[in-house]
């Protein structure tokens, strides 16, 4: 028989545990910007989520986002794996690198094609954990499309992370209308 919505008792809750959070987002203006950064990210939260659909003016297709914690932006300090498929394949690669993600690259700077990535940042306010970055991501510019799974771990010793600075890896800027979301993740 069917089941009417009078048949059914709800119990509302008050917070939704696993809910996302919007800490801070931010668009691209015209003219684009060098660097994206977000400073004393509470540490009220679980973890960490960051939503980016970006692009920069590398003059070839396809780029990367580096990141940095804390300040910490040398590249030896942190170790990145990827496995991508993307036009000319499958690959799989690894090695010392802030760099992951896919970030499409518009020498013209037009802002047409972009793209787009979600990354998880895991127990961010650990004091006792190294962290641990997973990111979904995907990108196409008509002639070549990048759909990719990577995780990149921060070797430093653990603290807290209270900032996170993005940069474009190749090009110097990030394009009009690239946009960045970070979250908090109640447990």
């Amino acid at each position: 028989s069917d089941v009417c919505s009078s048949d059914l008792s709800f119990t509302p809750i008050s917070q939704d545990p696993g809910a996302f959070y919007v800490i801070r987002s931010y668009i691209v203006p015209s003219g684009g910007v060098a660097s994206v950064t977000w400073s004393s990210i509470p540490s009220t939260y679980k973890h960490l989520q960051l939503r980016v659909h970006g692009n920069d003016n590398r003059g070839a297709v396809g780029d990367s986002i580096t990141f940095a914690f804390n300040g910490d932006s040398t590249s030896s300090n942190y170790y990145m794996h990827r496995t991508i498929a993307y036009s000319g394949g499958p690959l799989s690669q690894s090695g010392a690198s802030n760099a992951i993600g896919t970030n499409a690259g518009n020498s013209s700077g037009n802002p047409t094609f972009f793209g787009a990535n979600i990354f998880d940042i895991l127990d961010y306010t650990s004091t006792s954990k190294t962290k641990v970055v997973k990111n979904l991501s995907g990108s196409t510019d008509m002639t070549a499309a990048e759909i990719g799974i990577y995780s990149m771990i921060w070797l430093a010793t653990p603290q807290a992370i209270s900032s996170i600075t993005l940069t474009p890896t190749n090009g110097s800027t990030f394009g009009r209308y690239s946009s960045f979301a970070l979250y908090g993740v109640k447990a």
